[in-house]
């Protein structure tokens, strides 16, 4: 979901346990600030070091 969106969903973003934060070409820095919003609201998050496909295409869980 784009970061603008992602304190209407905080409850269901705080049940997920932890909240991976990707982006990638201009969008990288954005994963960034993200990650820094969602931990100051007190959720675990990470940025992934690859994107999404990337995510996807090693067979890793993703849910919606």
């Amino acid at each position: 979901m784009p970061v603008a969106n992602a304190s209407q969903h905080l409850q269901a973003l705080k049940l997920a346990g932890m909240v991976a934060a990707c982006g990638r070409g201009p969008y990288w820095l954005m994963s960034l600030d993200a990650v820094a919003a969602l931990r100051k609201r007190g959720l675990k998050a990470r940025r992934l070091a690859n994107g999404l496909p990337e995510w996807r295409a090693a067979g890793l869980p993703v849910e919606r």
